[in-house]
């Protein structure tokens, strides 16, 4: 189990520290939006997930001084569509 494994957790923290953080374009107010975990959960027979557009205040698409929008991350499965969460900036709202 790589959960238990402590080398396994230093690298991944390692990454997340040393690689994937340096992608932010602002340190202070940038985040990482981890939404694995759920899908990991719950196991959906997902084909993908998708945000429409472009919503000011998602990850990448932050703007000072602006307020973010809400947006939705959706999930395709075979034949359909759904909602999986809803954001506003970083925090969860659903």
């Amino acid at each position: 189990m790589d959960a238990l494994s402590s080398v396994k957790r230093n690298s991944l923290n390692d990454f997340f520290d040393n690689t994937l953080a340096t992608r932010l374009n602002d340190k202070k107010t940038g985040a990482i939006i981890i939404i694995i975990q759920r899908l990991l959960a719950e196991r959906p027979e997902a084909r993908g997930l998708a945000v429409a557009g472009m919503p000011l205040g998602s990850p990448g698409m932050e703007s000072p001084g602006s307020e973010p929008e809400t947006y939705e991350v959706v999930l395709f499965t075979a034949g359909n569509q759904q909602v999986f969460a809803r954001y506003r900036d970083i925090r969860g709202i659903s």
